[in-house]
């Protein structure tokens, strides 16, 4: 009996048309088929199947039709006929209008199962059912073309499937289709989208959904910050085992961000990501189980204290900090009697602090602290800078300013320069002897020592009465006078005893 190859007619789209020609290994239909009568206007669609069982096939496609809904199925496929079994599932599928049996076919073809895995032909039938407004399948396609399986990626048709599957309700869609609006990948760059997006999916128990709505909500980005509400929806996605949001839980009980801070929680949560293979979790862990267990080595001691300083693994507490570098400190640790001495200076309003925290930098020095040696000399090397400082500011500097002022009003001044010149180049030389002599004090002196600005004289002299200026001048000197006979008299008598 002579046979001809008949193809099977199936609408896809309008721009969608799979054309084909028989090939070998394909068995073609009987002549007098008559699914070519039932749909005229469709194109040609070649029932392609490797099956790896003929038998295991057969079996399979009873169970597809089975689940789908399909009825007068039995006795229509053959076990030693891959291709017409096919054929004839997909005519009871289209004459039934039960397009969830495409979906499946395509899964068929999309895992390998009981057939040759064939990224092309999965998609032919996940297209079948999702131009059927079949949300699974049109997520299906989404995937594909997000991917490039069957060809290319293109990023906007993926966009548009998912975009047509998550309005059909599909939470797997409205995932991606968020995640597509929140990253700008084949749509304009949209993050109020993704959130409400990541919502809906959230809403129907998406884990990577609700992790990322918690995470938007922690940020502020696309909704108001809230850390309550991104703590409710990271939970949610931490109680499905979702190891990133089991981490940030564990982060926010540890810091007391929109949760209490509970240390014990913090660490189930760290155990559980940890376990995960989330290694900074593993770092936090260790943190916490060192301060439940508290086995009394000064390392461990002084590196939870740094912790409780910085609040950055763990809620920022200055009182917790101080109490466990001071047991490290006990224990003669250099760099923790440093730290302790630092942190005690920090404490504000306490004198008694401040000689504790110079004690204990003083030990750490004493113990060999580069640190704390370095502190101490740039300690000393400030306080005489500041002291400096303040003589050029109150002493100095008024009668630079007198002088200015006196010589604008027509005075000689030729005698009182040369008091506040003498007193300038004692400054210059002290602050020379600092290691860290400050630019800003030598700029004032040579200032002064070359005169102030004529205009700006003038405007004094304009401004101010010059009696008053000359009174000025003379109780200014006449205290530096005063000062330089006291400090002549003090340097005599000191020489004299040497002697």
């Amino acid at each position: 009996m002579l046979r001809r190859c008949r193809a099977v007619a199936l609408m896809v789209t309008v721009s969608a048309i799979f054309m084909t020609l028989c090939v070998d290994k394909v068995v073609c239909a009987d002549e007098d088929y008559d699914f070519m009568d039932l749909y005229p206007d469709a194109a040609k669609l070649l029932y392609k199947v490797e099956a790896t069982d003929n038998k295991a096939f057969y079996g399979q496609l009873n169970r597809l039709a089975q689940k789908t809904g399909l009825i007068d199925y039995k006795e229509k496929f053959l076990a030693n006929n891959p291709p017409k079994s096919l054929m004839n599932y997909v005519n009871l599928a289209l004459s039934q209008e039960k397009y969830d049996a495409f979906y499946e076919l395509g899964m068929l073809f999309y895992e390998g199962n009981t057939v040759k895995k064939d990224f092309v032909e999965a998609y032919k039938y996940f297209n079948l059912a999702a131009e059927r407004q079949q949300r699974d399948a049109q997520f299906r396609c989404g995937i594909m073309r997000y991917k490039g399986e069957t060809s290319a990626k293109d990023l906007y048709e993926a966009a548009v499937w998912f975009g047509r599957a998550a309005n059909n309700g599909e939470q797997n869609a409205q995932y991606y289709f968020g995640y597509m609006n929140y990253h700008g990948e084949g749509l304009k760059k949209d993050e109020i989208a993704a959130a409400k997006w990541y919502r809906k999916a959230a809403e129907q128990g998406h884990m990577l959904a609700q992790k990322d709505l918690g995470l938007m909500y922690f940020n502020g980005v696309g909704v108001q910050k809230d850390t309550v509400e991104a703590a409710k929806w990271i939970r949610k996605a931490a109680a499905q085992g979702c190891p990133q949001a089991q981490y940030s839980m564990g982060l926010m009980y540890s810091s007391g961000i929109g949760v209490p801070v509970d240390l014990p929680e913090a660490l189930t949560w760290y155990e559980k990501a940890a376990g995960q293979g989330v290694d900074d979790a593993r770092k936090r862990m260790v943190l916490l189980q060192a301060i439940r267990a508290d086995k009394g080595d000064a390392e461990t001691q002084y590196s939870i204290g740094m912790a409780y300083s910085a609040g950055e693994d763990i809620a920022q507490s200055d009182s917790e900090a101080i109490s466990w570098m001071k047991k490290a400190a006990n224990q003669g640790l250099p760099k923790a009697q440093f730290q302790l001495g630092l942190m005690l200076k920090g404490q504000k309003g306490n004198r008694n602090n401040y000689d504790k925290a110079n004690e204990w930098i003083g030990k750490a020095a004493k113990n060999g602290s580069i640190e704390a040696k370095d502190y101490i000399k740039n300690e000393e090397i400030e306080r005489k800078n500041v002291k400096i400082g303040n003589y050029m500011k109150y002493t100095l500097q008024p009668m630079c300013n007198t002088i200015g002022e006196a010589e604008a009003c027509g005075f000689n001044t030729e005698e009182s320069r040369n008091i506040v010149m003498a007193e300038f180049k004692k400054a210059d030389k002290d602050i020379h002897s600092s290691s860290s002599a400050s630019a800003g004090y030598i700029v004032q002196i040579k200032a002064c020592e070359f005169g102030i600005d004529l205009s700006y004289k003038v405007q004094l002299a304009k401004n101010k009465d010059c009696k008053i200026i000359k009174s000025s001048l003379k109780d200014i000197l006449g205290m530096a006078s005063s000062t330089n006979e006291k400090s002549k008299k003090v340097k005599t008598k000191q020489a004299k005893q040497s002697q």
